[in-house]
């Protein structure tokens, strides 16, 4: 996880009143801080309620609105963040700010709370501090769904070169076999150590779940399982086929269910299957 900014609007008016960047930036704060209220009050005027996440090119936003207090809370990060907790980080952070700097005492012609240089260099620690451990938190998370994900598929892997084809089925189709992994990992890298063996055995031991970005390897994992049960939809007659897939495949996915929900792989996996 990389939390690129973190931002508080007033709300609605779109007044800056504070940020923290981790990364480089020549964007104007102040600016920013427009349109980061104009992009929540568009959704808001569009859809008649309030928008937690929009997503731009570059750039994802993740809003929360204190009504209260009159605050927008704001992550922004790289398109490919998608945390469910994003929400409860900013709900923790709205809290801090709020008992720190008690926003309801303005001036009247000005939106911003009083906050004075102390307090701010106070709340930039703790906000470092958060933000730090969350991403560690969420790091490995990461790691644990990448791995968690890799061990269902080559399970899946593995039954359907090893209990759907014999030996002599494998060898004679061996040649294909080793194209669809070759094929659909040769072009990410860090997941060209995703290895099989003649004996029908897919090995990723040596991957470095670091180097990996999750959906890009969904996508070819999803791939090479397709290209396989295509094989097998060739090898086998459909009677044949549905009898192995009642054999082999339900009991894996009565026992990975759990997995299997945790990490919503049940349209992306079993589907395929069938």
């Amino acid at each position: 996880m990389v939390i690129q900014s973190f931002y508080i609007v007033a709300w609605r008016g779109g007044q800056h009143i504070y940020s923290r960047t981790w990364t480089e930036s020549d964007i104007n704060p102040v600016l920013l801080s427009g349109l980061l209220a104009s992009l929540e009050l568009m959704a808001l005027n569009l859809t008649s309620e309030y928008v937690n996440v929009v997503t731009l090119k570059n750039s994802r936003f993740f809003f929360l609105i204190d009504e209260p207090n009159k605050l927008l809370f704001v992550f922004i990060t790289d398109t490919t963040e998608e945390s469910p907790r994003f929400q409860e980080y900013l709900k923790l952070l709205n809290e801090r700010f709020v008992k720190m700097f008690n926003p309801r005492r303005r001036d009247e012609t000005d939106p911003r709370p009083l906050m004075d240089e102390y307090a701010c260099n106070l709340f930039d620690n703790i906000v470092d501090t958060l933000v730090a451990n969350w991403e560690k938190g969420e790091t490995s998370l990461v790691d644990a769904r990448i791995m968690d994900t890799l061990d269902v598929f080559s399970l899946f892997y593995n039954a359907a070169l090893q209990r759907f084809l014999d030996q002599s089925t494998r060898e004679t189709h061996w040649g294909r076999i080793h194209d669809i992994f070759h094929d659909n990992t040769l072009t990410n890298h860090p997941f060209h150590h995703l290895s099989i063996t003649p004996n029908g055995v897919v090995d990723y031991n040596h991957l470095n779940p670091n180097e990996l970005e999750y959906n890009r390897m969904l996508r070819a994992l999803n791939k090479i399982l397709r290209e396989l049960v295509t094989l097998l939809h060739k090898v086998y007659s459909p009677e044949s086929y549905q009898t192995l897939f009642f054999e082999y495949f339900v009991p894996l996915i009565h026992g990975e269910k759990i997995r299997l929900k945790t990490y919503q792989l049940i349209d992306s996996l079993v589907l395929e299957l069938i």
